[in-house]
This record gives structure tokens, sequence and C-alpha cells, in this order.
């Protein structure tokens, strides 16, 4: 019985023993990574969805109210700069979002590090610096260049100590892809961070208050002169002799103070005895 169960845990594959130390350091900082990257790539998706379905709604039912135009052109031209300026701030905005999914391919040597701009080298750089001044180095690339020469240097050892130096040149490359992990988790929150609180963010988002604000009004204005000019016409009408039922549904509720009465031809010209 107890050779069968130790035949069965022979033939089990063995686990795999969980990250420890500076691998599990970076583990975590790369899951952190992922969970920022999924809720910027959410937030992206409905940015660009609702704002582009609310854009594209209120376009299709105003732009076809506005005609006939009888406003000022000004307002036309009020109104199309409006919807322009909150379909640049939702593509601006979302674009911000979804540019923390660009990744980053980090090097010990900061100056082969790309794709990312200089207050996210910063970020880099000081985690960079953290490490190196931590274990007495000039810089993470000197400090990982430790690793390879104890590397180097095990060739030449005995099994033992081969051994302890191997351990140890194995330690300083998990600390550095440990300072990896740490220091793209930090370039990628600032990227997070700085899509709407950084200067273009608070412009796109300051673009779509200002255009939906100039769109509405415009289109208030666009309407209220439609509603001036059919009501002018309606009182001319009625003015001229049409009856009030004979008027279209569309015009409004005239005062009856400025309707004069169609002239009576009899009254015009009167008997003659």
């Amino acid at each position: 019985m107890a050779s069968a169960e130790n035949e069965a845990e022979e033939k089990a594959p063995a686990r795999e023993a969980p990250p420890s130390g500076a691998d599990a350091q970076a583990l975590a900082f790369r899951e952190a990574i992922t969970q920022v990257r999924n809720r910027s790539d959410l937030t992206a998706k409905a940015i660009a969805g609702v704002g582009g379905s609310a854009i594209g709604a209120i376009g299709l039912a105003k732009f076809a109210d506005i005609f006939p135009f009888d406003a000022c052109w000004l307002w036309a031209v009020g109104l199309a700069v409006g919807f322009a300026a909150m379909v640049a701030g939702v593509t601006t905005l979302a674009r911000r979002f979804l540019r923390v999914q660009r990744p980053i391919v980090m090097r010990s040597d900061i100056r082969l590090i790309s794709d990312v701009n200089r207050p996210e080298l910063q970020e880099i750089q000081r985690a960079f610096d953290d490490t190196a001044a931590f274990n007495d180095a000039d810089n993470l690339l000197a400090y990982e260049a430790r690793a390879h020469r104890l590397l180097r240097v095990a060739r030449f050892l005995t099994p033992e100590r081969a051994k302890e130096v191997t351990a140890e040149a194995e330690s300083i490359l998990g600390d550095v892809r440990a300072t990896h992990a740490r220091a793209a988790h930090a370039a990628v929150l600032r990227r997070a961070d700085r899509a709407t609180q950084g200067r273009w963010g608070k412009a796109s988002i300051a673009s779509i208050a200002v255009g939906f604000a100039l769109a509405a009004v415009s289109i208030d204005a666009i309407d209220s002169a439609r509603d001036t000019a059919e009501q002018k016409a309606c009182a001319e009408a009625a003015k001229a002799g049409v009856a009030i039922g004979a008027l279209p549904d569309d015009c409004p509720d005239l005062d009856p103070e400025i309707i004069k009465p169609p002239p009576d031809p009899a009254a015009a010209d009167p008997p003659v005895e």
C-alpha cells in the first residue's frame, strides 16, 4: 500500500514552488500593471462608446432641425464648432487612456528605454537609482554587470564555491528584474494619472464642456429665431384676413390684440340713397 502511494507521488507532476523574494515582488508589480491597464482599457472604450454615441445622437437630432435656417449664420458656425470641439475632446481623452496600453521594454541602461516621455523616464530613473544606491553601485547597469561578472567567475571555482557565487548572482539578477517591474509600474501609473490630470487631459475635458455649451446655445438661438419668424409670418397672415382656423397647425397661439379683422367690403362702400 505504501509502495503504491510512493509510486503515485513519483508519477504526479511536480508543483512549481511559488516565487519568493525579489521574484515575488516583480510578479506583484506586473500584476498591478495588468490591473491598471485593464481599467484604463475599459475607461477608454467607455469614453469612446458613450461619448461617440451621445454626440452622434445629438447631432442627428439637432442638425436636421436647424433647416430651414432663418437665424444668423454665426450661430451655424457656433453649432459646427461646438460639435467639433466635443468630438476632438472625446477622441483625445480616449487616446490618452489607450496610451496606457503601450508596452514599456525595460533595460538596465536607461538610454535604451524608448516609448516613454521625460516625466516617465524620471520615474524610471528614480527607481533605478534607489536600487543602485542601496546596493552600493554607480547605477543599475553596473549592478547588473556585477551579477554577470560573478557568473563568469563561478566557472573557475570549486563546485561548492561556484554554487554560492551563482546564488549570489541570481539574487542580484532577481533584484534587477524586480526593479524593472517597479519602474514600469511607476511609469504606467503616471500615464493613467496624467490621462485626466495632465495638461492635455484637462484641455480635453474643457473642450467637451465648452463644445457642449456652445452647441446648446447655438441650437437654442436657431430655434428661437425660427419660432420668431414663424410667429411673425402667422401674425401677418392673420392680419391679412386669414382665419385663425385656416392657419397652419405649427402656428403659435396669437395675441388677439394684434389681429385685425378682415375689411368688410360692404362697410367700405356705404349704400347711396
